[in-house]
């Protein structure tokens, strides 16, 4: 079973999918750029989706692009085994593939967390914190980072989609929001950590704080912002420079 969620396309490929006994339906949402495709499950979480999401379009281009190495889980197998020839036979080799980095993934998710707080869609969205805890001990935080940080902010602020990485958005607020109202709570307690094994289960409470690490790093404070708080901490300073003095002035005479 496949759902074509893309009705300009789905004249043109109805009659290729009904040649190979698909079928596809067709009440569906125009101009959705998703294939919804069913598979054979031999467990049932309510965290697991019921269909494999295959989106076949992007509105922001994924970069920068590194070449990684990867391999099946059977391929690990034959070789731990040293049965070589059924690699060779069943052409099980490890292959390269192009991936998105993982400080650009790390960026889009703080994002994402933030986007699905603003539009009040918080299931199935707690995954980025855990996402977050696990690549915030890896990502390499330098000027590269900040550069594509600003960068990645200023694609995705020309999508209405993309509340966060608008001009004025508090993302440091927001992700306080989250941390403090515990909003991905319930979510990931009931969704996420149904798929994590066993061994990478990390407790909500453990994962949350990876926030605070995000929001004390001023990463994702816009430079606007940065001077804004400067000046009002010179402010503050000096007010309460005026006010020591009034106070003590009588034992500085």
């Amino acid at each position: 079973f496949i759902k074509l969620v893309l009705m300009d396309e789905f004249c043109r490929l109805s009659g290729v999918f009904a040649a190979m006994g698909i079928f596809v339906e067709t009440a569906i949402p125009k101009n959705c750029p998703v294939l919804l495709t069913d598979y054979p499950k031999q467990i049932d979480y309510e965290g697991i989706k019921k269909e494999v999401q295959v989106e076949t379009v992007y509105y922001i281009p994924g970069y920068p692009v590194e070449k990684k190495e990867v391999a099946s889980y059977i391929y690990e197998y034959l070789k731990e085994k040293n049965l070589i020839n059924e690699i060779e036979k069943y052409e099980l080799h490890k292959f390269e593939v192009k991936v998105q980095s993982l400080e650009r993934t790390f960026i889009d998710k703080v994002f994402a967390l933030c986007d699905y707080k603003i539009e009040n869609d918080i299931t199935n969205h707690a995954r980025h914190i855990y996402d977050l805890y696990k690549l915030y001990p890896i990502v390499k935080i330098n000027d590269n980072f900040t550069e594509l940080l600003k960068d990645v902010r200023e694609k995705r602020s020309k999508h209405a989609k993309c509340f966060s990485a608008q001009v004025g958005e508090n993302v440091n607020g927001h992700l306080k929001d989250i941390k403090e109202q515990d909003i991905y709570k319930k979510d990931y307690e009931t969704n996420t950590t149904q798929i994590l094994a066993y061994k990478e289960n990390v407790p909500y409470k453990e994962a949350i704080t990876v926030l605070d690490k995000i929001i004390e790093s001023n990463l994702f404070i816009e430079k606007e912002s940065i001077k804004d708080m400067i000046k009002d901490a010179k402010e503050k300073s000096e007010k309460q420079v005026i006010k020591n003095v009034i106070k003590n002035k009588d034992l500085m005479l």
